[in-house]
């Protein structure tokens, strides 16, 4: 986490609101990075209804289990979402995003470009 206080609580506050946001269709979200939008609705495809399992509706919450800092005042995020049962935690799935800082907040992309990206060099 940023070792601002401030910083943090805007990335948490910020992280809630982009997963709160991935349960809806991809154009409502205000929290994607517009230059990688495309690759970002990719991710989200796939964050969309992974908190729920079928009709009895087993829930998994995200948790927040990764901060790396990387250039520019971005971030690597790692998400999971997780449910405990019997006392054991379940994953269901992680997922890796990055966020992109802003005067007052974050936004988010996919770290695809960034990883093919890597490969190329």
């Amino acid at each position: 986490m940023p070792k601002d206080s401030i910083e943090s609580k805007s990335l948490t506050a910020s992280i809630n609101n982009f997963l709160d946001a991935a349960q809806k269709p991809n154009e409502e979200n205000k929290f994607i990075f517009e230059n990688e939008k495309i690759e970002t609705f990719i991710l989200l495809d796939e964050i969309n209804g992974i908190d729920k399992i079928g009709k009895n509706d087993i829930l998994f919450n995200p948790y927040l289990t990764n901060v790396v800092p990387l250039e520019d005042n971005n971030y690597l995020i790692q998400v999971s979402y997780i449910r405990v049962s019997d006392g054991a935690a379940i994953i269901r799935a992680t997922f890796e995003f990055i966020a992109h800082k802003t005067t007052r907040s974050f936004l988010f992309s996919s770290p695809l470009l960034r990883n093919t990206n890597k490969l190329e060099s």
